[in-house]
């Protein structure tokens, strides 16, 4: 499960742009994978976290990890397993 889990990570695409503004402080933006995540996980957030895990519900991109790592162990919902497919994860 923790592999899976790490493997989740590593097949995420981008959540956040980092660029430097004028003043040359780093600032951040989300990408569109980040705006649709963001999306999802602020509609589903109780069920993320009543039926993925309170870990998963304590933030986006661990969400998408415990999502991958149960998709990976087939005890996925399958709402979970289409969100997954929908962004090529």
């Amino acid at each position: 499960g923790l592999i899976d889990h790490e493997i989740g990570h590593a097949l995420t695409p981008p959540i956040f742009h980092f660029e430097k503004n004028i003043s040359g402080k780093w600032i951040s933006h989300k990408t569109e994978l980040g705006m649709r995540l963001e999306n999802f996980w602020n509609e589903n957030l109780t069920k993320i976290t009543n039926e993925i895990s309170e870990y998963a519900g304590s933030k986006m991109h661990e969400f998408v990890a415990e999502a991958f790592c149960m998709r990976e162990a087939r005890k996925a919902p399958a709402w979970v397993v289409e969100w997954l497919k929908s962004e090529g994860i």
